[in-house]
């Protein structure tokens, strides 16, 4: 078995190469790979809470496989091997990762959504005089977002707001 490093910040960070001309077979085992998504979920968003969820972790080896075609003709060529072998363990993690982090842009966005009807249910529940205050909101966001929009979650609250604003302004 050899070793070589594939990416940064993929799993351990290095591949084990399991060959076996006998049978023109090579096997790329990456291990320590089951928080890979939730780093790269903390790294975009600074969200530290989805280490606690299991539905954005993936599976702790992933193996990727290349196969000699001795029938055809083909030599075993273990570098070539060792290079097919990672390509396809790495389309295996690739789609994992993008699975857990697509379940957790929908687990986000579900939580928009719960609070926007909650406004929208504040805003029909409230008094006229609560109406009026509401349509004033752009003083409330200016304070919040500050004029550049980058301060206390930036984009995010100004978005949020302007929502606000579209449906209840």
């Amino acid at each position: 078995m050899s070793k070589r490093s594939v990416i940064k910040g993929t799993g351990n960070g290095s591949v084990e190469f399991q060959p076996n001309e006998k049978f023109g077979v090579v096997v790329a085992v990456l291990r320590d790979t089951r928080y890979d998504a939730v780093k790269i979920i903390e790294k975009a968003t600074g969200d530290t809470d989805a280490f606690l969820n299991d539905r954005y972790l993936i599976k702790d080896i992933y193996k990727g496989k290349a196969v000699c075609n001795f029938a055809d003709g083909d030599k075993f060529n273990l570098k070539y091997g060792k290079d097919l072998a990672v390509s396809r363990l790495l389309a295996k993690i690739s789609k994992a990762r993008e699975k857990a982090i697509h379940t957790y842009i929908e687990d986000k966005a579900g939580k928009l959504n719960v609070l926007f009807d909650k406004l929208t249910d504040m805003k029909s529940k409230a008094p006229k005089s609560d109406v009026v205050a509401a349509s004033k909101v752009s003083t409330v966001k200016r304070s919040i977002v500050g004029t550049s929009g980058s301060s206390i979650g930036g984009n995010m609250v100004k978005k949020m707001f302007e929502a606000y604003e579209r449906d209840f302004g």
